[in-house]
């Protein structure tokens, strides 16, 4: 996993890619629910995606096509209702911030990642930073 972050005002502008870019165009669902997920000192620990739309539509998330290998302490897991991404498996969830996402995919590998937008984000970075390049 790897993470792009771009501080904007009080949001933030958040790529987490699951796999680098294969050539392959991709598509975009748009507008879906998600949670940033934060530990009980306000670390932001990991990103959750529903399988709904902020219009009340549900979706079908794109699975990932190959095994998605985590990395030390990464946790990844996916089903037709979500998907859960954690930086650091050792930490607790404490908290849930309601954020609005893009998710990327294709036909031939699957889902790419996701685009986080936070119109609020005062989260403390130390576990998130190991991931951003």
């Amino acid at each position: 996993m790897r993470i792009t972050f771009e501080k904007q005002r009080n949001g933030a502008l958040i790529y987490l890619y699951f796999r680098e870019f294969d050539g392959i165009i991709v598509d975009t669902l748009t507008n879906i629910v998600g949670k940033l997920l934060l530990d009980a000192n306000n670390h932001w620990i990991g990103v959750q995606a529903c399988n709904t739309t902020i219009e009340g539509g549900i979706i079908r998330l794109p699975q990932m096509k190959h095994p998605y290998i985590v990395q030390e302490k990464e946790s990844f897991s996916q089903n037709e209702r979500e998907l859960i991404a954690l930086f650091d498996t050792s930490v607790q969830i404490a908290k849930m911030n309601a954020i609005l996402c893009n998710v990327d995919f294709n036909n031939v590998n699957g889902l790419q990642g996701i685009e986080i937008i936070a119109d609020n984000f005062d989260a403390r970075m130390d576990i998130a930073n190991r991931l951003i390049k």
